[in-house]
């Protein structure tokens, strides 16, 4: 699963609360629940992406040691190979890189960097490139910022293809739109409204998620969850959802066969400002309709559906006492609510920030052999367990 959006932002077995879906009851937690076994620990670095065959990651790497005056995330790019840990691709780009993920076919990256470029008439820019991962080639293009406090955001779609999403205002309100870009021309195929009716007052959006094949992407605004075809930002289906509670997060299997929204109660916002998740609703990817709802703890922070949509990994932030917070994935079965599996990415003691320090986000790899955990450095899990 893809997602555009900016940098945002586990076994403690009996202590942890137990999911429950629907009316019936959830298995209590207990210590029986298996522990992932860590594949390998990238360090402190940044994750982007996984590649559409879940082969590959892209990261940034945090500068060793920082320069003083310099961005410490100002590092290099890079894409390892999952099985080996072998670096096949390092490349440094005029920013710090604010956006980067593969095209459908596995074989290009595009990055993005945050403004620092300028162009030829002096406006600050980002730097845009497709890196082609046989080569190492990079061909990039300088793309000007027109209002940095709207600024475009892009990912990656098929065949060269980007998807930009942009703002204007136009009297006196914003004005949301998609569209196909063709890089590095900039040609404009096609263009729609982000949203399909009026906005409310007080528009919510939240980040575009992308299937790996991006063949799919979903997103939610106001109150209505839209998923569009990315070949022609056709609707494929949307939901009006019915709730007052405020809807924080979407996620898609890799497939596209399931769509996960977090939601948080306005109670929940007030107690906990970092917008834990109280629960999650689980869609069928291609009609929209609701197959599951997931009550989580008042901890939840971020989840992941599996690339079958079978499975959702949960990250949550435990408070085992003294001030400590544990960052823990569990993994539960969608159909049962059965919890099957759990790790612990790290442990934060007190200290500013210490919320921001135990966001914790999983990301299924798309050959379902893999677990990324990214939050205060990124770690991989090995899935054998819940291999058949």
């Amino acid at each position: 699963m893809s997602r555009l959006s900016r940098r945002e932002f586990l076994g403690y077995g009996a202590i942890l609360p137990a999911l429950s879906c629907g009316t019936g009851a959830w298995a209590e937690q207990n210590s029986d629940i298996p522990a992932l076994r860590l594949a390998k620990d990238l360090g402190e670095c940044e994750f982007f992406a996984a590649s559409p065959d879940g082969k590959l990651a892209c990261i940034n790497v945090l500068s060793d040691p920082p320069k003083r005056g310099r961005d410490k995330w100002k590092g290099p790019l890079q894409i390892v190979e999952l099985s080996t840990w072998r670096t096949v691709f390092g490349g440094q780009f005029r920013g710090r890189v604010w956006e980067a993920n593969f095209f459908a076919d596995g074989r290009a990256l595009f990055v993005e960097t945050y403004p620092a470029a300028r162009d030829d008439q002096g406006r600050i820019a980002h730097q845009q490139a497709i890196v082609d991962l046989a080569s190492g080639a990079v061909t990039d293009r300088i793309h000007p910022v027109v209002d940095i406090l709207r600024p475009d955001y892009f990912v990656a779609t098929c065949d060269r293809i980007l998807l930009a999403y942009q703002k204007e205002l136009r009297k006196q309100r914003e004005d949301e739109t998609l569209a196909l870009v063709d890089f590095p021309a900039g040609r404009e195929r096609i263009r729609v409204s982000y949203a399909d009716r009026p906005r409310d007052p007080d528009p919510v959006d939240r980040a575009l998620a992308f299937a790996d094949d991006r063949a799919l992407m979903a997103y939610c605004f106001d109150s209505i969850v839209l998923c569009r075809r990315t070949s022609d930002l056709s609707i494929l289906w949307k939901s009006q959802i019915s709730t007052d509670a405020a809807m924080v997060e979407v996620e898609i299997s890799a497939r596209g066969d399931r769509v996960g929204i977090g939601f948080t109660s306005a109670a929940s916002s007030k107690r906990n400002p970092g917008h834990y998740i109280d629960y999650i609703t689980v869609h069928d990817g291609a009609t929209g309709e609701e197959v599951a709802r997931l009550p989580v703890n008042d901890r939840a922070t971020a989840f992941a559906l599996s690339p079958d949509g079978q499975r959702i990994a949960v990250a949550v932030n435990v408070a085992p006492g003294k001030g400590v917070l544990v960052p823990t994935v569990n993994i539960y079965e969608v159909a049962s609510g059965r919890q099957v599996a759990s790790t612990v990415h790290n442990r934060v003691g007190p200290q500013p920030h210490q919320f921001l320090l135990a966001l914790c986000r999983p990301t299924f790899t798309a050959d379902g052999k893999y677990l990324i955990t990214d939050g205060a450095g990124v770690k991989v899990w090995d899935l054998e367990i819940l291999r058949p």
